[in-house]
């Protein structure tokens, strides 16, 4: 079972107020992410990638590649 798969059934099993505060969350990092709050840390993460910080890891039985900056 991927991470993915997972996660979902993790979600489908939360109850009505564990979804609702989830939904709140996602809702406050849209809302942060559209007046520009997490611009900075962003910013940070280009910047890492760029002057060589970051490093290509591939999760466990995955063929996914993620850049994770240090």
């Amino acid at each position: 079972m991927t991470q993915v798969e997972m996660l979902e059934q993790t979600v489908e099993q939360l109850s009505p107020d564990e979804l609702a505060a989830l939904r709140s969350w996602f809702i406050e990092i849209e809302t942060d992410s559209e007046a520009g709050k997490l611009d900075r840390l962003a910013q940070s993460a280009i910047d890492d990638h760029g002057t060589g910080k970051g490093k290509t890891i591939e999760p466990p039985g995955s063929a996914d590649r993620a850049v994770l900056c240090t």
